[in-house]
């Protein structure tokens, strides 16, 4: 199903059916898919939050963030019939290394920090 935005800070999303194709059998000799790994660095109210939080956070951290981009995970929370969006920051090519760099980041002031698959939607900054 895919999500569509029917209006709302965050947007009240409609699931819309969605055909996807069954997955085919790895073939012989067929590259795996490589994982990338990122940073959850919190949640917001609503997606211009996450905007101004990536923002600060940049602006706060260049060097640790130098290279990086922000992605949106969005999160079912069932216990409150609500949804939340968690900003993503990545690609790091592996989990050690994005352990390293959540440490970091807690150590230059960082409130709140985990390792995560890079997975999302892409934060468009206006």
């Amino acid at each position: 199903m895919a999500a569509r935005s029917t209006g709302g800070p965050l947007g009240t999303f409609a699931l819309t059916p969605m055909h996807v194709a069954p997955k085919e059998p790895a073939k012989a000799g067929a590259k795996a898919t490589r994982t990338e790994f990122g940073i959850d660095i919190g949640s917001a109210a609503t997606l211009e939050a996450l905007r101004t939080q990536w923002q600060t956070i940049r602006r706060a951290h260049p060097k640790l963030l130098e290279g990086m981009r922000p992605l949106v995970s969005i999160h079912d929370v069932a216990k409150r019939r609500t949804v939340e969006v968690h900003l993503l920051i990545g690609p790091i090519a592996d989990a050690k290394a994005a352990a390293r760099h959540c440490a970091a980041l807690v150590s230059a002031g960082l409130s709140s920090c985990k390792t995560t698959e890079f997975e999302g939607q892409r934060l468009v900054i206006r």
